[in-house]
């Protein structure tokens, strides 16, 4: 029998996304979520403008990206993509000491995690 990297359980219209494997992200996207209509804490509007529920989810577990400067963060790193069509990525950190890196046309530039702003850039 293979083995999976993550396994997605649909149970009378709940999902469950479990990451069997470290170093594997899954990006989950809710559109059947009560509040997709933009009134959940994780609202989100696809490439094709249909609104939806998004998080992420590791090894570790789920990751909201709770904080304000993350999500902040990621929504903008998506604007620029989708919008201005600019290569983009965005690496969230869980350490509260930590720096999230946002990536912009090969280029890192560092976020505190803490909320404390801008930490420098490098490549």
């Amino acid at each position: 029998m293979k083995r999976p990297n993550a396994r997605v359980t649909i149970d009378q219209s709940r999902t469950e996304v479990d990451v069997l494997t470290r170093g594997t992200l899954v990006e989950v996207r809710d559109y059947d979520a009560t509040g997709s209509n933009g009134s959940s804490r994780h609202p989100c509007t696809d490439e094709s403008g249909r609104p939806c529920v998004r998080y992420f989810v590791s090894h570790a577990g789920r990751q909201d990206t709770e904080k304000a400067i993350a999500s902040d963060l990621e929504r903008f790193a998506e604007d620029l993509a989708q919008h201005a069509g600019v290569q983009t990525s965005f690496e969230p950190t869980e350490d509260a000491d930590g720096l999230h890196v946002l990536t912009i046309n090969n280029v890192e530039y560092f976020f505190n995690a803490d909320g404390g702003g801008y930490d420098g850039w490098g490549r």
